[in-house]
């Protein structure tokens, strides 16, 4: 199906609707695509006008959360006959973040900074109050590590555990509901970690230091049914340079253990890869540029 527009992310499922999100200049716009066809939702001007960038959009059933990252702040509401209503501010207990996944009904787990606004942690926040109620810091403190260690959030409800993957490494983490980790795991790819690269430059009020992340490893990821599917961005070392370019691959991990159990490949959709992907109930939900499309999936037991 062709958009009359490049949707920047898919933001979840509401009344059987893949809800899809862009921007128009400033302004932030919404689509529901059911049954092939696409329908605007409104935003109205008092929410548009607290949408700064960046801002973290995520439908779960009819409720909607915009989480606006450079503030901490969480505007909730609910999309309703193609409007989004009832609409709520809540300040939450994170100095700012820079990941967000939901966790359960109630519940968000943000990558957010610390106290210092120096290094970065998981945090479990409740969604009525914004305070928080658990914290993980599995990350390290070392020089570049923020940028090293930026990777993608997502839920596991059948065992209830928050899945983080980085980017930049092929390191699987899995936490409980209370954010104890369950184990490390990683992906099939035989890279470790890339090196990063640091680039200093003398300004008037000293030296600053800028860096430069490595090749990303892992382009996007979803968990469904117990498993995670992660969008791969290196080529397998028995694949032509052919298959490559014309296919987005996808590894399939269980969520339990981290156990690999198998890939698969998707053709270009006219001429171009995978943007972004969801996936629920076994079906596959993704964007190419302006592209969208469906397909089924089925895993072997």
């Amino acid at each position: 199906m062709k958009l009359g527009f490049s949707p920047e992310a898919i933001c979840g499922i509401s009344d059987a609707s893949v809800i899809l999100s862009g921007r128009n200049n400033a302004e932030y716009t919404l689509f529901g695509v059911r049954e092939q066809k696409l329908t605007r939702i409104d935003i109205d001007d008092q929410l548009q006008q607290s949408l700064k960038p960046p801002v973290n959009i995520v439908v779960n059933d009819s409720d909607i959360l915009f989480l606006i990252n450079n503030s901490a702040t969480l505007m909730r509401g609910r999309i309703n006959n193609d409007r989004i209503s009832g609409f709520e501010k809540i300040k939450l207990d994170a100095p700012l973040f820079t990941r967000v996944s939901p966790f359960t009904p109630g519940a968000l787990i943000l990558r957010a900074f610390d106290s210092t606004s120096k290094y970065q942690h998981l945090q479990k926040v409740d969604l009525k109050t914004g305070t928080m109620l658990a914290v993980a810091d599995i990350f390290g403190h070392s020089r570049g590590e923020m940028f090293l260690t930026d990777g993608m959030l997502d839920f596991d409800s059948v065992n209830s555990s928050a899945i983080y993957i980085q980017y930049y490494s092929n390191k699987i983490y899995c936490l409980d509901s209370n954010l104890n980790l369950k184990y490390i795991s990683k992906t099939i790819d035989t890279v470790g970690t890339g090196d990063i690269t640091a680039a200093s430059r003398t300004v008037s009020v000293g030296t600053r230091e800028t860096f430069v992340p490595p090749i990303t490893i892992n382009e996007r990821s979803s968990t469904d049914e117990g498993y995670l599917f992660v969008l791969s961005n290196l080529k397998a070392d028995n694949e032509t340079d052919r298959n490559f370019i014309n296919n987005s691959t996808f590894d399939v991990y269980q969520t339990g253990n981290g156990r690999y159990i198998g890939s698969f490949h998707l053709p270009t959709l006219n001429g171009h890869k995978v943007d972004e992907f969801m996936i629920r109930n076994r079906t596959l939900y993704v964007l190419c540029k302006n592209f969208y499309a469906t397909y089924k999936i089925f895993i072997e037991p």
